[in-house]
């Protein structure tokens, strides 16, 4: 069964600015964006750690991002790869939330909360970005 994969309103300005600065990563983004709302297989690897999948544009890795796991809070990452080499296709990362299916709850989905460059992350200190990202998981924790 396919999960929703919903676009956090943050997230959705990440990729307009992307569009703006820079279209051909902006349509690789969206394209995998699509894929991960359409494709099972990939959305069985997005709740697996350091798990490559290929994908019709290349190759993905899905990490936690350790440091906020262990704050449990259950954040994820996508690096994106060239189909046949370890050469990091896109400085940008994917960062999104799983909210897991509980007893009352409508359903169990997947929310992006960021599309960024990589040189703007810290994943293991507190900057504005991660501060924004943590702020919109926990308002995200809060509505269910």
């Amino acid at each position: 069964m396919l999960l929703p994969v919903d676009l956090h309103p943050h997230a959705i300005g990440d990729l307009n600015e992307i569009r703006i600065k820079d279209i051909n990563s902006w349509g690789e983004l969206t394209s995998l964006l699509r894929e991960l709302k359409q494709d099972y297989r990939l959305q069985e690897r997005m709740l697996t750690h350091a798990e490559y999948e290929i994908t019709k544009k290349g190759k993905v890795e899905f990490q936690k991002w350790h440091k906020k796991h262990q704050q449990a809070k259950e954040l994820w990452r996508i690096k994106i790869y060239e189909l046949d080499q370890d050469v990091q296709a896109s400085p940008y990362r994917i960062i999104y939330a799983h909210h897991p299916w509980t007893q009352g709850e409508p359903k169990s989905y997947f929310q992006v909360l960021a599309v960024v460059h990589r040189s703007l992350l810290d994943y293991d200190t507190d900057n504005e970005l991660s501060n924004r990202i943590t702020t919109d998981y926990n308002e995200l924790r809060q509505i269910f």
